[in-house]
This record gives structure tokens, sequence and C-alpha cells, in this order.
């Protein structure tokens, strides 16, 4: 499996990287683990920080894959709000912002914080809205997510 981490706000951000392996598990996952691979758990954690500027926004993406899969290609969408990814024909247009805006890139049109837009073939799949607002995409009108129990 490998991870893609992209920052995209904000510009410039300072990446460090590091690791530690770890023999800690459950004990019937060291069982399964010794008895598949005939020896003991281990794993390598990698870790990976990224470092802001005081009081501005932050805005990264993690894209896992499998290993041999092509690279995503991941760029700054909606004046550095959001997030443009494209990946094996598909591409998801995400927004998230803390306050509602305007946008028109791409042939979305919204009025909206948070979006997420899925194109295949050039085409809209969906037009989700997470937190209210409007949209519409080249021959889609968004739909209006649930908000989870317990939050308004």
């Amino acid at each position: 499996m490998d991870t893609d981490l992209v920052v995209l706000q904000p510009a410039g951000a300072e990446l460090s990287k590091d690791s530690f392996t770890h023999q800690e598990c459950e004990p019937i996952v060291h069982r399964i683990h010794q008895q598949k691979y005939g020896k003991a758990f281990e794993e390598k954690q990698v870790v990976c920080r990224a470092r802001g500027k005081k009081g501005e926004g932050f805005l990264a993406v993690i894209f896992p894959r499998k290993a041999g899969d092509p690279e995503p290609v991941i760029e700054s969408w909606a004046a550095g709000a959001g997030a443009k990814i494209a990946w094996k024909g598909e591409t998801h247009f995400i927004l998230l912002d803390t306050k509602e805006r305007e946008v028109n890139p791409d042939g979305i049109k919204a009025q909206a914080g948070a979006l997420v837009c899925k194109t295949a073939g050039g085409k809209v799949a969906s037009l989700t809205l997470l937190a209210g607002g409007t949209a519409e995409a080249t021959g889609a009108k968004a739909v209006v997510a649930q908000p989870l129990p317990g939050l308004k």
C-alpha cells in the first residue's frame, strides 16, 4: 500500500518524516500472524508532519492506493479552499471551507462551504453538499447530505 500526502494550504508547508517499528498487538493478532507468516508480528509505522503557519488555514489530501497503481494528480481548487483530484479516469472536486463561498470553476457553480463533485468520463456522476448551500454542475443538481445525528 502506498499513501500520497499533498499539503495544499499553506503553500510551501514544511514537511518532516520519521518512522519507528513496534511489536505491539492483540494476542490473537500475534497468534494469527505467527501461524500465517512463521514469525512474530512486527509493524513499521511511518510518520509525516506538515507544519503550517500560525493563524493560517491548513488543507491536506491523504490518498491511499495500492502499490503500483498510478499516482493521483492533486492540485489546489476553488481559490485554495478545495482540492481537485484526478485518478483512473475520475476527477473529484472537493470544497472544504470554514464559511460559505461562491465557487464557479470547472463547470461547478455553487454557494457552499463544503461539497464533493465526482466526474467520470467528463460527466458528473455525483454532486453532494455536505453542509447546505446550493450547487449545480453540467446536468446535475446537488443532493444535500443529511447531518450526522447530534450535529448541527
